[in-house]
């Protein structure tokens, strides 16, 4: 008797693995899999809305590392995956979708797999791309400060000056062909605010780019509310530069 009871307890533990993945209603994602760790961890799961992210929810991995998760979703969405405040996963998904996401709690947002959402990978490129500017920075950085007290420093500061312009630069135009290849989608939105040492790379005068990605948002997802918020936006910016321009005179 005790032997059928725990066969029948394996039959619905490998349901309920499956049945996410099997099942999803058209108002939900569903992100699954699993996070190689010492012990069950708590992530929880933001939304980005036009204040910012909010938590809507949360997940504990059981003794496996597995976890699933089903999220109300009734359009296309950027969220945040969050160990913690500084350690996420970003991820952009829609009503219907079943992300598969594979991790390890010690490198989580530096080293991770992500499965059946074309436009998480995208962002993926986006967070690795971020990881190796951020070193390349402390590396000019730690030049800077082991060089400080020594004769070849204003040498060395013109260096290091010369090597993040140049840096800032290619960071520019890969931004800029990362937002043209992703033209539709909420991943060219996340490139638009992209920033560089704490600083904007695409300022909001840059016009040109904004509408860019904003008219491939308003083809693709019309009524999506970053797409209105990023319309206002656009809307707002311009109305102030046509104030200054007319109290400068240039209009």
């Amino acid at each position: 008797m005790k032997r059928m009871k725990y066969t029948l307890m394996l039959v619905v533990v490998a349901f309920v693995i499956v049945s996410c993945d099997k099942k999803v209603k058209d108002n939900e994602f569903c992100l699954y899999g699993t996070i190689h760790q010492q012990q069950p961890t708590k992530f929880l799961i933001s939304i980005l809305d036009t204040n910012g992210y909010k938590v809507i929810d949360s997940v504990r991995t059981d003794k496996d590392g597995d976890f699933e998760l089903r999220v109300k979703a009734d359009y296309p969405a950027i969220y945040k995956f969050a160990l913690a405040e500084n350690n996420f996963i970003m991820l952009i998904a829609q009503p219907k979708d079943k992300i598969k996401l594979t991790a390890n709690d010690t490198a989580f947002s530096s080293n991770y797999e992500i499965k059946n959402s074309e436009a998480s990978l995208r962002l993926k490129t986006l967070n690795q791309r971020n990881m190796e500017v951020r070193k390349k920075l402390k590396s000019l950085s730690t030049l800077l400060q082991e060089n400080a007290s020594t004769e070849e420093f204003e040498h060395i500061r013109q260096r290091v000056k010369e090597q993040y312009v140049l840096l800032k630069e290619d960071e520019l135009q890969f931004t800029l062909k990362f937002i043209d290849n992703n033209v539709g989608s909420l991943a060219s939105l996340v490139a638009l605010y992209r920033t560089f040492d704490g600083g904007w790379l695409i300022f909001a005068d840059d016009t040109d780019i904004y509408n860019k990605v904003l008219q491939g948002l308003k083809k693709t997802m019309p009524n999506n509310p970053q797409t209105k918020y990023l319309q206002e936006h656009i809307e707002q910016n311009q109305s102030l530069l046509n104030h200054i321009g007319d109290k400068n005179g240039t209009k």
